[in-house]
């Protein structure tokens, strides 16, 4: 309602330092508890007031925040330079059925093309309109929650080139601006005075009585692993307990696990990775409840290279909704996770990429 009025008052920026208090609040505090050495304003309070929202954003990003306002769709876009850009025209209903129908598309057939339809149309209506502000090789950080936090904004296609949104821009997605900014700082001072980075990977290939066995998980688990520093760390399958992620996971720089994840977005703290157990009689699933409580003091990123690991639900919430929330809030800087059921193999060919750049 505040943001409405401010919009209808004629103060975006006001209407934007709105959003980012009402988005991700609780996930920002707790990162923010986690990460005292930041090197953000003295007097900031969590979220970021809008001139240290705009000057935190790296100089080739563009911050574009959507919100649903009202019966409408609402989108503002920053840069460093301050607000560029604040488009109210499209309805709130046309944002919310095409989201949908498109992240189902692509979830249930595995690909992409077959939702090239859907995709243009969300490329028109979200991309077209803020088109001339995103500039060639910018990093586009994208905010957005409820139905737009479903919609894979890197397979929107743009029916004019045929190219999609990720083949032009780097694409960062973020809770709130405030999240991005903070994390932003984390890393640099994880950063600081390191070498070569770490590696812990962890794999679990084990069938279950609900989850079918992962062939190719082993062998992502072990030549992602070469690409680290010596001193990096593989558990798979029986040494891939729970007990040893906790233990292990919080001394290296980056965390990578695959396996299988279960996502649960109407009980999101009971969301779980399935580990070994160990003894075997022992509960081995890892909930999202459990990762948010671990502290990570050296960790910069987290792979899931798991299934619907970002997956919320389809409306807007605080606090930690998916698996990828629970590691922000235990003050990892950057997590990358999956919207919906990805296949083993091509899961495993994306990650050998990945972690070779």
């Amino acid at each position: 309602e505040m943001v409405l009025l401010q919009l209808e008052a004629g103060h975006p920026v006001a209407a934007l330092e709105f959003v980012e208090r009402a988005r991700a609040r609780t996930i920002l505090e707790m990162f923010l508890q986690r990460s005292t050495q930041l090197d953000l304003p003295p007097d900031v309070v969590s979220p970021l007031r809008a001139r240290d929202l705009f000057s935190g954003l790296p100089d080739n990003a563009v911050l574009v925040t959507y919100a649903i306002v009202g019966d409408y769709l609402a989108t503002w876009v920053a840069n460093r330079s301050g607000l560029q850009k604040v488009e109210i025209r499209v309805a709130a209903a046309q944002v919310n059925n095409l989201g949908i129908r498109f992240y189902h598309r692509i979830r249930h057939s595995g690909k992409g093309h077959s939702a090239g339809g859907l995709s243009g149309e969300l490329y028109e209506t979200l991309i077209r309109p803020i088109e001339r502000y995103l500039v060639p090789g910018a990093e586009i950080i994208i905010s957005a929650e409820g139905t737009l936090g479903l919609i894979p904004f890197a397979a929107l296609r743009d029916p004019a080139t045929g190219r999609y949104l990720v083949e032009e821009h780097s694409i960062t997605v973020a809770p709130s601006g405030s999240l991005y900014v903070a994390g932003k700082e984390r890393w640099k001072f994880l950063a600081r005075h390191r070498g070569r980075l770490r590696a812990l990977v962890v794999a679990n290939s084990r069938a279950t009585d609900r989850l079918p066995a992962l062939y190719a998980a082993r062998a992502e688990a072990e030549i992602v692993a070469r690409e680290y520093a010596p001193g990096s760390l593989v558990l798979i399958d029986d040494l891939a307990t729970k007990q040893a992620f906790l233990r292990e996971a919080p001394r290296f720089d980056v965390v990578d696990f695959v396996g299988h994840a279960v996502s649960t977005p109407a009980t999101p703290l009971w969301s779980y990775l399935p580990m070994m157990p160990s003894p075997p009689s022992q509960n081995a699933a890892l909930y999202a409840s459990e990762i948010y409580r671990t502290d990570f003091p050296s960790t910069a990123l987290l792979v899931l290279s798991a299934c619907e690991t970002t997956k919320t639900g389809l409306f807007s919430g605080d606090g930690v909704q998916s698996l990828a929330l629970a590691a922000l809030a235990a003050g990892i800087p950057s997590v990358l996770g999956s919207l919906w059921n990805i296949n083993d193999d091509a899961a495993a060919d994306l990650m050998f990429g990945f972690h070779r750049r």
